[in-house]
């Protein structure tokens, strides 16, 4: 079976064994279903974030997250993840990013990383992401953007919900 290169990987390491089965590979990420990496950054200076769209419901959250286990994934449908990684590659933790029964994508499109290893993620939600409280914390059948903080544990420190209709007022939520 033919392993893809694990994207954070490729900052670290060129990745020269990613087409073989052999020791010394490079490990991939994830689970049964599909793992598309799309950003990476430092977090502090002895972390690698990586954050992207997950179909996988199992195999990827790890124990102590903010979410350990993913939102709505069915068919074509999945959620965002945040996964953090040592300098070497090794994982460290990982969470899924994804609001429940929901029929739209969740995804994490951008991470960047700061000084004490908190990850400021962006994306789009197709669910409400747990905004309970907000103006309007419910789906209306389009996808919201989102910015939200993590803990160099993995932890959710903070979450804006920013959505604009047509016929209401900005909302910006905070979770």
């Amino acid at each position: 079976m033919k392993k893809q290169c694990l994207a954070v990987a490729r900052v670290v390491n060129p990745c020269p064994n990613a087409d073989s089965d052999r020791p010394g590979a490079t490990p991939d990420f994830g689970g049964p279903g599909s793992e598309t990496g799309v950003g990476a950054a430092f977090l502090a200076l002895d972390r690698i974030a990586l954050v992207g769209r997950t179909t996988s419901a199992t195999g990827l959250g790890t124990s102590g997250v903010a979410q350990s286990t993913p939102g709505y994934i069915g068919g074509s449908v999945g959620d965002g993840y945040l996964a953090s990684f040592s300098i070497s590659g090794t994982r460290q933790w990982a969470t899924y990013v994804g609001s429940y029964y929901t029929a739209v994508d969740d995804v994490v499109n951008d991470v960047v990383g700061t000084s004490d290893g908190t990850a400021i993620i962006t994306g789009g939600a197709g669910g409400s992401l747990g905004t309970s409280g907000s103006w309007d914390p419910t789906w209306n059948g389009s996808q919201d953007a989102f910015v939200g903080a993590y803990s160099s544990s993995g932890a959710k420190l903070w979450r804006w919900k920013y959505r604009l209709l047509a016929d209401a007022p900005e909302d910006l939520s905070w979770n």
